[in-house]
């Protein structure tokens, strides 16, 4: 007859507790970011990002330079009266098999937050752009819940921070003001591309997130 084998469980010294919790910390951590030329450290995944800015300064241009930096994620387009033009995208060298567009009508803004929702539980788009002045709170902290779960990219466009609303504010990620470096004609007389655009952080959103960040501490 056999003997049994004896299994001997070690009692963990306080060291390997330690580094335990250490390795465990640092993987929650860690952050996970699409790269972006323009921006220090690319968009985080599973964050909200607010790109701020009159109609024409040249937001959607620089969505799709992000998205040719990022060829392999699919984007889903959501806005409430459609008002992009796909046959641009093509033309700046965007493959539109990668997009969803989808039109939710100005009538009933809560469908765009459902929509989003719909989208990122769907789990099969890297990329989520709102085109939208109206976006709720209610449907920012779902957007970014399901974002954070789904490890997706929201973009929200905007004429005029979300950031108005303190309630809204801690929701965003990053605010970034854009602008058009020189006007339409001048443009296209001697400029092509996404370098005819500044992207500049939003100093106001930012010390507020600050404040915020520093009072949880």
């Amino acid at each position: 007859m056999q003997n049994a084998e004896t299994v001997v469980f070690k009692k963990p010294s306080l060291t390997d507790l330690t580094r335990i919790q250490g390795v465990a910390l640092a993987n929650t951590l860690r952050k996970e970011s699409l790269p972006f030329s323009r921006i220090d450290g690319g968009l985080e995944k599973g964050k909200i990002t607010e790109w701020i800015g009159p109609l024409g300064c040249g937001k959607s241009e620089l969505v799709l330079q992000f998205l040719n930096e990022n060829p392999e994620t699919r984007c889903a387009w959501i806005e409430e009266k459609f008002t992009a033009l796909p046959s641009s995208f093509s033309k700046q060298g965007t493959d539109l098999n990668r997009f969803l567009f989808i039109e939710t009508g100005p009538e009933t803004p809560n469908n765009l937050g459902w929509a989003a929702a719909q989208v990122l539980r769907s789990g099969i788009f890297q990329v989520i752009v709102l085109h939208s002045n109206r976006v709720s709170s209610i449907d920012l902290r779902r957007i970014q819940l399901l974002a954070e779960k789904a490890q997706a990219c929201v973009l929200v466009l905007r004429e005029a921070p979300v950031a108005q609303s303190r309630a809204q504010d801690w929701m965003i990620q990053q605010s970034w003001k854009v602008s058009r470096l020189f006007s339409i004609p001048q443009l296209y007389r001697h400029h092509t591309g996404a370098s005819a655009f500044r992207l500049a952080r939003d100093k106001a959103s930012s010390a507020s997130r600050f404040a915020r960040d520093a009072g949880r501490a």
